[in-house]
């Protein structure tokens, strides 16, 4: 190495790759647009039109038909296809599949391309697009968390369950659900993370900032078992892979305390004109992810109007046919409570421990309640409502050929200590663990 070339500049000289480097960039290109693809053209598709979902659907398909015929040659079984969890067999067969494709590209890639000796332009671009793939989906997660749409305070039904009948992942959702404050701190630091990396000048510092947040995402979902580990890994990696090329820089002034070179951050463009006009796709792009994700996230968070019988409900009185139906734990049909939700969904709880899930429409101008059956063949119910003195409400109504007259009492909300406690600047005692 010549003694007035610094690392920073060796490593960055467009004629002086190793063949390691030569044949990690090819994989890294490709890998990353498999996993990606078809990002970004799924995510703006309103702005470029229908031909986007087509394209889509077709990678989706695609994938469909490659992924079970690996699965069957090296004998793994596929019992659920992709849906809400990330983790799925087929998930993993998928990116066993990615790895070998893009191990082998490469080696293609190396044969077919062995006279060059460096791929600064396409460097360049995989760096970019690595940059706003990542920012895409930080901003997405960090303004539904400042929205406090990702973690909502926790359901009625979920006040009532038992701690320990609660998984894992239902644990973290309580945990973060509880303090819209922390969302809007945790998600805060995700906005940042993705607007940084939207710029050149802030884009490694942006990667740190992901780089942090996504070690304790990546550590909550392994650790509470929630279904996203393969993809939150994926953001981890990208994260850091967008500040590897810095990383000599960041050595050199962070840990070895010497001085570092400046980097040059007019990137693969030269000519001052198109150097300015790249602002033109790339404010839009800014532009029409803060809408999305920002404004978008900010109007589904507004205040939906409250269901007028929202809450838990204790059964008082619950009678069959003229007939008084005892409290016994063994009835599975006479009700033990009621629990509304704000969306007007209805869990009726049976003394016996089961439950039965409807849709709950309340017309308090007609003082009538209909219950439409939400996942089973049970008929739907309408009664009639009355309401009676201290809150308490009377349903009458013929379910299943029986004619029910049940009473029933509201809850205190603010007998659940994690409704009622808040925060205290001062503790005299230790709160309830």
């Amino acid at each position: 190495m010549p003694a007035d070339l610094s690392i920073e500049e060796t490593l960055e000289s467009p004629s002086a790759w190793p063949l390691w480097k030569r044949y990690a960039f090819p994989f890294a290109a490709l890998y990353f647009f498999l996993y990606v693809f078809p990002f970004p053209f799924s995510s703006v598709g309103p702005l470029l039109g229908p031909w986007t979902g087509t394209l889509t659907m077709w990678v989706h398909n695609t994938w469909g038909d490659i992924v079970p015929w690996v699965a069957e040659r090296i004998g793994v079984e596929l019992p659920t296809r992709p849906g809400g969890s990330g983790d799925t067999s087929y998930n993993y067969v998928q990116e066993l599949t990615r790895v070998v494709m893009a191990l082998a590209g490469g080696l293609v890639w190396l044969v077919l391309f062995r006279r060059v000796r460096s791929y600064r332009l396409l460097s360049g671009l995989l760096w970019v697009g690595a940059r706003y793939y990542v920012a895409f989906f930080m901003l997405s997660y960090g303004f539904s968390k400042v929205f406090y749409k990702q973690f909502p305070f926790p359901l009625l039904s979920r006040l009532e369950m038992r701690l320990g009948d609660a998984s894992p992942m239902g644990l973290a959702w309580r945990f973060m659900g509880y303090s819209a404050e922390y969302n809007v701190f945790a998600g805060g630091l995700e906005v940042l993370g993705g607007l940084l990396l939207m710029l050149r000048p802030t884009a490694t510092l942006g990667a740190l900032v992901c780089v942090a947040v996504m070690t304790n995402v990546v550590a909550m979902n392994f650790c509470f078992d929630i279904p996203v580990k393969l993809f939150s890994t994926h953001l981890l990696l990208f994260s850091a892979g967008i500040a590897l090329p810095d990383c000599v820089r960041l050595m050199n002034v962070l840990v070895l305390n010497r001085a570092a070179q400046p980097r040059d951050l007019r990137g693969m463009l030269t000519n001052d004109w198109v150097r300015r006009l790249r602002w033109v796709p790339k404010l839009a792009l800014v532009v029409y992810t803060l809408e999305l994700h920002g404004y978008g996230q900010y109007q589904r968070s507004q205040p939906e109007d409250e269901l007028p019988l929202y809450g838990i409900w204790d059964v008082d009185s619950f009678a069959a046919d003229g007939e008084e139906l005892p409290p016994l734990t063994t009835d599975h049909f006479r009700w033990n409570k009621m629990i509304i939700e704000r969306k007007g969904l209805a869990t009726v709880h049976h003394m016996n421990g089961e439950q039965t899930t409807y849709r709950c429409k309340v017309y308090p101008e007609k003082e009538r309640v209909r219950f439409s059956p939400y996942g089973t063949l049970r008929p739907r119910w309408d009664c009639d409502m009355e309401t009676l003195d201290g809150g308490r409400i009377r349903l009458i109504g013929e379910v299943a050929g029986r004619e029910l007259d049940l009473t029933l009492s509201p809850r205190d909300l603010e007998s659940f200590e994690l409704v009622s406690r808040g925060f205290h600047w001062v503790n005299e005692t230790v709160p309830h663990r």
